[in-house]
């Protein structure tokens, strides 16, 4: 199975061990939703933003054999077999993240 990761950041994947399976650098496409925002009121002087979220962009089209890494928001609408998301997260002992415990899927992949 081939990855490509649609974000704009290298996705690490360790098994569950904490061993480096695979490092997917980022493809150069990025897929985001659109949004929308108009603004609030402020709250106690804070900036406030009502959004509206739209469409997914930058998707590729559906290949066999290819899975596309994606931002998790991105995943959760896309709703697609060949797309995935990073996680479960993998924090070092300060809790920073080292990378991904695999990849995360909605509907089977095969």
């Amino acid at each position: 199975m081939r990855l490509i990761n649609l974000t704009p950041d290298p996705i690490l994947l360790f098994d569950g061990d904490g061993n480096l399976l695979e490092e997917v650098l980022p493809s150069g496409y990025i897929a985001y939703i659109e949004e929308e925002s108009t603004p609030l009121p402020n709250l106690d002087g804070m900036p406030m933003r009502r959004v509206i979220r739209g469409k997914i962009i930058g998707l590729l089209k559906p290949t066999p054999g290819v899975l596309q890494i994606v931002p998790t928001m991105v995943f959760h609408l896309a709703r697609r077999v060949d797309v995935v998301a990073p996680g479960p997260v993998l924090r070092d002992s300060d809790g920073r993240v080292r990378g991904y415990l695999g990849l995360t899927a909605l509907l089977a992949y095969r």
